[in-house]
């Protein structure tokens, strides 16, 4: 991703459920976009290494509490995607 590119909630979302997808060994087209980090059996470290990837592909720091303000897929991406 680069600095002057921001992504849409849509490429946010898509990235969030392939990472999520992964960490957890399903298909990313399993992952509800309305189900809760928790409900998919996310504990802190796990929500850690997805906030840390994001950070990485965003390239900008984001707050540790973020995935508990915005605890659903739907909700970070929108949120994110508004250039917050």
């Amino acid at each position: 991703m680069t600095s002057s590119a921001r992504p849409s909630a849509a490429e946010i979302s898509a990235w969030l459920q392939a990472r999520v997808a992964h960490l957890l060994g399903i298909y990313a087209d399993d992952i509800d976009l309305d189900t809760s980090f928790p409900d998919f059996g996310l504990d802190s470290v796990t929500a850690l290494d997805v906030l840390g990837g994001l950070e990485d592909w965003l390239g900008r720091e984001l707050p540790p509490t973020l995935l508990v303000k915005h605890d659903t897929v739907r909700k970070l991406a929108q949120h994110l995607g508004r250039g917050a």
